[in-house]
């Protein structure tokens, strides 16, 4: 066996949206990870929803803590709860929803809902929840992967389908509603 000597070893750098990576470790380039709840309304409730409706009412990001973690944040969310990916690449979204409802004869559902061109929109997953009793808190987690190769035109938005009035959990306590997004890797 032979040795192979070198002088130095060069490692190159690249800046995008989501931060700057030394691509010495391919594995971490540009990924992302960072949780978002959400917001209460201004007199300290949470969001009664008696129909259908998109999750529109205000995004916090979570400050970085043991209890979450975040690294090269770059997600947003415009007024009308549409999502924006920063860099290109395989993405995991989950949605925990937490809500009270009023009604034991019905179920809840939280739907994603994601277009290619900045324009139409269509479900793509959905998950249901049927309400345990009158006055019960509840919840459902809708979790999807998706390869994002165009940060202009690939969006997502998360939508309620309820049968009853419900009372969604807001505000940065353990019980709120979040989403969390994780940048695993390159588009596949």
């Amino acid at each position: 066996m032979s040795d192979i000597k070198v002088a130095t070893v060069k490692t190159d750098t690249i800046t995008n949206q989501a931060g700057t990576q030394t691509l010495a470790n391919p594995a971490e380039v540009n990924s992302v990870i960072e949780t978002f709840y959400y917001s209460l309304l201004a007199n300290g409730s949470g969001e009664n929803l008696a129909t259908n409706g998109v999750l529109d009412l205000g995004w916090t990001r979570r400050s970085k803590s043991f209890q979450y973690a975040e690294k090269n944040s770059g997600m947003s969310v415009n007024s009308n709860g549409i999502w924006t990916f920063p860099s290109t690449g395989t993405w995991n979204a989950t949605l925990v929803l937490r809500y009270k409802s009023s009604d034991a004869s019905t179920y809840t559902s939280s739907r994603l809902k994601t277009t290619t061109n900045n324009s139409d929109y269509a479900s793509t997953k959905v998950s249901y929840t049927n309400n345990s009793g009158a006055n019960r808190y509840n919840h459902s987690i809708l979790t999807q992967y998706m390869n994002v190769t165009d940060t202009t035109n690939q969006k997502l938005f998360y939508d309620i389908e309820t049968h009853q009035t419900i009372m969604i959990q807001g505000g940065s306590g353990i019980s709120s509603t979040e989403v969390t997004f994780i940048k695993l890797c390159a588009s596949v």
